[in-house]
């Protein structure tokens, strides 16, 4: 017998892995303006586990407190332009992701579900 999923199917009735934006939750967008380092206006929201970003520029990006996580952006994990990329978070009251470019740009962070 099979195991039983949640995941979404494809039109063949397989199961897929596949996530949606929640339907809570809103695109942040973070305007790169070097030098330094910029993060989303506002906090994740708290029960939020994974989030996809989006730059259309090479960034650096990073996760953490909102209070600290602008300083750890530079040098931090290297992201290529225009390649979304799904990173698991810990649920948390107040996570960040903040970023580092050495261009200007935009980046965008969508809580999914």
């Amino acid at each position: 017998m099979a195991t039983p999923t949640y995941l979404a199917r494809d039109r063949h009735n397989n199961p897929i892995q596949a996530l949606k934006p929640r339907s809570d939750a809103q695109t942040h967008i973070v305007t790169l303006a070097p030098p330094g380092s910029a993060r989303m206006a506002t906090a994740l929201q708290p029960n939020t586990v994974v989030v996809r970003i989006y730059a259309n520029v090479d960034v650096f990006a990073a996760v953490g407190p909102v209070d600290s996580v602008v300083a750890s952006a530079v040098g931090s994990m290297p992201l290529p332009a225009t390649l979304p990329e799904y990173i698991r978070v810990s649920a948390s009251t107040s996570l960040a992701v903040a970023f580092a470019a050495a261009v200007s740009g935009l980046a965008y962070v969508t809580e999914m579900s």
